[in-house]
Formats: C-alpha cells, sequence, structure tokens
C-alpha cells in the first residue's frame, strides 16, 4: 500500500471520529418541530487575496474555516452563514481597463457549509459586478473573521448575547494562534488553499498545468511568507497527489488538496477545543 493510501486512511479515521463525536454531543432539547441553532465557525485570515472562479453565472472561492463551539450543534452540508458584526471580507476586482476595485464582500457575497466546518464555498453573482467589466476576482479575509448561521424559523435554541460575547471574543482570538496563525500546520493550510482554489473544481487539469499552478503558489505571498518546512509539506502533500493521480482517474488534484486540507483543519481544531479549556 503506498504512503498516500496509509495516510489517507489513518487521516479518514480521524475525521470520522470527530464527525462521529459531534453527533453524539447533539443538544437533548432537538424535537421534531426544531434543531438548536448550528456552531459558529471562524473563517481563517488570508495572507494572500484567494482568486475566485467565474463560470458566467457565480463566482466562487473555497475559504478555510474552523468550528468555535465544540458543544453546539453540529452543522449539515451547505448550511448557510452570515459574517458577523466587526469582521472585514474584502471583494477586490480588477476590471478590465486596469482599476482595482474593492468592496464589502458581506454585501455581495454568500457564504455556506461545504460539507463540514473546515471550509466555506463564498458565492458572488457575477450579476452584482457585472457593470465593473471585471478581469480577475478574488477575496480577502481579515484577522479575527467570524461567521454566524443564518437564523432559521425552526431554530430552538439560537446564539444569546453572552454566547456571541464569548464566541467572538476569547474564543476567536485563541482560534488566531491555532489557524490564522497556526505554524507550519497554518502554512501548510494557507497554501493547499490557495492551489485549491486555482485548480478546476471537476476537470482534472493537464500536468504541466499542475505543476504551474503549483509554482505561482509557492511564488506567491502565502509561498514567499511560509518557512522552509511549511514549503517542503505542501510540495511532499502535492507528490503525493500526483501519485495518487497516477493510479486512480476518479480523482483530480482539487480533491486530493481538498481531502488533506479536511483532514488537517479538523486535527487542528480538536486542539483548539482542548486549549478553550483554558479560556
Amino acid at each position: 500500500m503506498s504512503v498516500w493510501s496509509l495516510r489517507s486512511l489513518s487521516g479518514l479515521s480521524a475525521f470520522w471520529a470527530v464527525l462521529f463525536g459531534f453527533i453524539a454531543m447533539m443538544p437533548t432539547g432537538v424535537t421534531a418541530t426544531g434543531w438548536a441553532a448550528p456552531q459558529a465557525l471562524g473563517l481563517v485570515a488570508t495572507r494572500d487575496a484567494m482568486p475566485l472562479q467565474c463560470n458566467g453565472y457565480h463566482c466562487i472561492g473555497f475559504l478555510s474555516s474552523f468550528c468555535l463551539e465544540e458543544e453546539r450543534m453540529p452543522l449539515v452540508a451547505r448550511c448557510a452563514y452570515t459574517p458577523a458584526p466587526g469582521t472585514e471580507i474584502t471583494l477586490i476586482v480588477e476590471t478590465q481597463d486596469g482599476r482595482t476595485v474593492r468592496l464589502p464582500g458581506g454585501d455581495h457575497m454568500s457564504f455556506n457549509v461545504r460539507l463540514d466546518f473546515t471550509s466555506i464555498l463564498a458565492k458572488l453573482p457575477q450579476s452584482k459586478i457585472a457593470h465593473l467589466a471585471p478581469k480577475r476576482v478574488s477575496i480577502h479575509i481579515a484577522p479575527l473573521a467570524t461567521l454566524l448561521p443564518v437564523p432559521q424559523p425552526s431554530d430552538l435554541d439560537r446564539h444569546s448575547p453572552d454566547e456571541l460575547k464569548l464566541v467572538l471574543g476569547p474564543y476567536r482570538k485563541t482560534g488566531t494562534q491555532f489557524f490564522d496563525e497556526g505554524g507550519e500546520t497554518g502554512e501548510t493550510v494557507s497554501m493547499m488553499t490557495q492551489m485549491i482554489n486555482r485548480l478546476p473544481r471537476l476537470a482534472r487539469a493537464p500536468e504541466t498545468a499542475r505543476t504551474g499552478t503549483l509554482q505561482t503558489v509557492l511564488n506567491g505571498a502565502d509561498g514567499q511568507a511560509s518557512s522552509a518546512g511549511a514549503r517542503a509539506r505542501f510540495q511532499g502533500i502535492v507528490e503525493e497527489g500526483e501519485n495518487m493521480l497516477e493510479t486512480t482517474k476518479r480523482m483530480n488534484m482539487r480533491a486530493c488538496l481538498t481531502y488533506r486540507h479536511e483532514v488537517m483543519q479538523t486535527e487542528t481544531n480538536r486542539a483548539f477545543w482542548k486549549a478553550l479549556g483554558g479560556v
């Protein structure tokens, strides 16, 4: 069995263990007519703006996130979120005539959980920026960014003011040490996220394109500012993905990196939850 397969199996076990742990912690007050509001999420700050991929209808970006509340209701795929007060999300539009226009991301974009608490899909209707004649679109996340679940009529246990004060204050500040400034692991995840956003969502990019994307990330702000250890770790993960692509036609590099991203964020989130015991 390859090194990739062994690591994948190990990571997959850890990933599902966390998810099953969430299920075990579901509040006993859930009824057939409603659910407790899900967990607040931290949105990981970006050193270099993340590029959005536009398809003629929407521009979509993959963003790293983490769970701020271990004991609250587990979220579900595609769950809708909105930026918390004070969160700075900037939409950057480079126009055909050479201008750079910065817009408040929270006013123009929607934010939905992709599959679990480790990543968010940010979506922008292209109609909202069509008048700018965009050439490239990207998104920048400032430090201490937080997402809150969009209130639903069926919510039984919404966040109280005291809970929000704790989540947006001490909890989110502690998260900075693990995610926004997460050392080698955080730098590795940041480079992985940059590459994910530059690869096709469904198709498999040619090998030359994958190699070029790797170099683009390494030469960008995230790659240049990262430690030698993070750069080597990132390149090793990409190499493992290349080995995986040689043995299967069912995956592409984006899927390989997305899976590793989920596993690494989940492991860091467990360490973060333990640290909250002292907050």
